[in-house]
């Protein structure tokens, strides 16, 4: 939340030519609007990109202790294994999570750097095609982790089945009271 406390700043409608209201985004009066952008995209690259990115090592780095911990202690009771294997599981989820955030915020990342840094906020001929597609990437993602904890939890996928259930039989007795009352 506080990464983009900034939003409240930065975020204002304003008339353009054409007399219609559009929402843009300005650092001024205050700061100036491309270098204090820039900075903006690089702190938030750091923190959305960068951390996840050593989140990835890191937890890949358990999964292979974990992986050679169950290779060295064949000797362990079935709970402890059985633990071990459910470590690893989780471990694994987590690293899919967040290698599909990073790659749901990469093609905007690229493309955002490029029109900073290297096109000097001018998208060039065909680009904002492209700048599109990226920040629809970028948003599927909220729409792709529920599908992702479909397929690797059964928990998840059991937890979904008893709403549904739960909402079906609600329907259910509603439609049982209205006979009743009629």
């Amino acid at each position: 939340m506080c990464l983009h406390g900034s939003y409240f700043y930065t975020a204002r409608v304003v008339m353009q030519t054409d007399k219609k209201w559009y929402c843009t985004f300005s650092w001024t009066p205050e700061f100036d609007d491309h270098r204090s952008q820039e900075r903006y995209f690089i702190f938030i690259s750091v923190f959305l990109i960068f951390l996840p990115l050593c989140v990835i090592i890191i937890f890949a780095l358990i999964l292979k202790e974990l992986k050679k911990r169950s290779v060295t202690e064949n000797g362990a009771s079935a709970i402890r294994r059985q633990r071990q294997r459910e470590d690893a599981a989780i471990v694994k989820k987590i690293l899919i999570i967040v290698f599909l955030f990073l790659f749901c915020i990469t093609p905007l990342t690229v493309s955002a750097s490029l029109c900073y840094f290297v096109w000097d906020w001018h998208l060039v001929c065909g680009m904002d095609k492209l700048f599109s597609a990226a920040k629809f990437i970028f948003y599927s993602n909220v729409s792709l982790n529920p599908c992702v904890y479909i397929l690797l939890s059964e928990r998840f996928r059991q937890g979904l089945r008893d709403l549904a259930n739960c909402l079906y039989s609600r329907q259910e007795s509603r439609k049982n009271t209205e006979v009743v009352n009629e």
